[in-house]
């Protein structure tokens, strides 16, 4: 897993219970059904899973701000100011996507538009240039233009 840091969250943060054990860094995404625990009341959460495989990208709704085991509550950040992994190279303010790869969780690439186009969905900006494997700092705003 790459180094991940939170450096502000803004306050833009909810919680939800995870399907799946989930480390802080790692992008989420939300889940529309199934019940994680039945001690839990209907409508009392939102189910959330890592958002780490081909095409997840487009559903990601924040990222991990704490580790949390399969069934407990994880505080997502969908703003703020994050340092993590580059997966292809990064040019300081373009928009960037979710990584989508269960080999480097957490990871961000590059988009190639602005906003939400086809499968791509911003959930930041660039604000390093970087190749892939090095670290550099995303602002993130998931789901901005």
């Amino acid at each position: 897993m790459p180094t991940f840091d939170m450096y502000s969250d803004m306050w833009n943060n909810f919680s939800g219970l995870v399907r799946e054990a989930v480390s802080g860094g790692q992008f989420v995404k939300a889940m529309s059904q199934g019940a994680i625990s039945s001690t839990t009341l209907p409508g009392d959460h939102i189910e959330l899973m890592l958002a780490n495989a081909s095409g997840d990208a487009k559903m990601c709704v924040g990222v991990a701000i704490n580790n949390a085991a399969s069934g407990e509550r994880v505080t997502v950040a969908t703003k703020g100011l994050i340092r993590t992994m580059a997966l292809g190279t990064l040019v300081a303010g373009q928009a960037v996507e979710a990584g989508g790869d269960a080999n480097v969780p957490g990871s961000v690439k590059p988009m190639t538009s602005r906003g939400i186009v086809g499968s791509e969905v911003s959930i930041g900006t660039a604000l390093d240039d970087a190749v892939s494997g090095e670290q550099a700092f995303v602002l993130l705003n998931v789901g901005g233009l």
